[in-house]
């Protein structure tokens, strides 16, 4: 066939009426496209709270950023598992609380930490280093990065926590942190 053959072959019509296109995208596409951009709306799914010139929760350490994720009364403390050999009791006057971080390399040499380049500290509070980690000595390169836990152990009362970080300039106001007690138990009305 030559290309002028080729020209004269007749394609296929819509059958749709004229002036309507007809639909490719079938319905359950369309709300399953719609639940989605509902979901990232509602829950602010890696839109919100990112930004670090933006969030408290960010810090500039040296070779990247901290940012910190999560809080939360550590209440493992208080419970011996089985197979422990011994029970890591909270001392009288103190509480502990587990932080959950992340460390984000942002140059070449990246971001070198250890558990003791974490510090916490506060009014009449020198800077301590966590209780208990997740992590040993490590490197999070240029464009990677790691989560890290942390279990800080502070007086009872303690309000106007900071989080530090050695060679980092400012450190990451994280105000007064729950206990469990003062968190209440909301299970138990169920």
């Amino acid at each position: 066939m030559s290309g002028e053959d080729r020209a004269h072959i007749p394609r296929a019509r819509s059958s749709a009426p004229a002036g309507r296109r007809p639909s490719s995208i079938s319905w359950t596409a369309i709300f399953l496209a719609t639940g989605v951009i509902a979901l990232i709306a509602i829950t602010g799914w890696g839109l919100v709270g990112r930004d670090p010139v933006h969030s408290e929760t960010f810090m500039a350490v040296p070779g990247g950023e901290l940012r910190v994720d999560h809080i939360e009364p550590d209440v493992m403390s208080h419970v011996t598992m089985p197979g422990m050999s011994m029970p890591d009791p909270v001392p009288e006057g103190y509480r502990r609380f587990s932080l959950q971080a992340t460390l984000v390399g942002r140059d070449d040499r990246g971001v070198s930490y250890d558990p003791s380049s974490f510090t916490l500290s506060g009014p009449g509070i020198p800077p301590i280093p966590p209780h208990r980690a997740n992590a040993g000595p490590g490197v999070v390169p240029g464009g990677m990065q790691a989560s890290v836990s942390l279990v800080f152990q502070v007086p009872n009362g303690a309000g106007d926590l900071r989080l530090g970080f050695r060679g980092a300039a400012g450190a990451i106001e994280l105000g007064a942190v729950e206990d469990a007690e003062s968190q209440g138990d909301h299970d138990d009305d169920h």
